[in-house]
């Protein structure tokens, strides 16, 4: 279910009742989105086309490193779901790319600490 675009009204001021019903619908679509229960990928992720990926960053600070995903665009981002030890990891300069039928994708990350493990939400 997508939110409508607008309120549906050629009236600049809409009625309360036009307006309850656009916020009910909004809030339908934001109830279902999930980003799924585990970092495995195995459950699928709703409304969204994200991979979830853990790991450990090299053990010399602020070294670049490749997170491999299978999503078929390039990822406009990454969350930080979690880190252990407190650490930034940060976008590195090479271009990320995207999964291909035959090849996974890469974003590419630095992180200002050693041995950090992490898990990461790429958008």
């Amino acid at each position: 279910m997508k939110p409508p675009r607008t309120l549906g009204l050629a009236s600049a001021q809409p009625s309360w009742v036009a307006l309850q019903r656009h916020l009910e619908q909004v809030s339908k679509v934001l109830t279902n989105i999930s980003f799924g229960v585990t970092t495995s990928n195995t459950d699928p992720s709703i409304n969204m086309a994200v991979y979830k990926a853990t790991g450990t960053t090299p053990v010399t600070p602020n070294t670049e490193f490749a997170v491999a995903h299978n999503l078929t665009h390039i990822p406009i981002g990454f969350l930080i779901a979690s880190t252990t030890p407190a650490g930034h990891i940060y976008k590195s300069t090479t271009a990320w790319t995207a999964a291909t039928p035959s090849a996974l994708g890469n974003i590419y990350l630095k992180s200002d600490t050693a041995s950090v493990t992490y898990v990461l939400i790429l958008l």
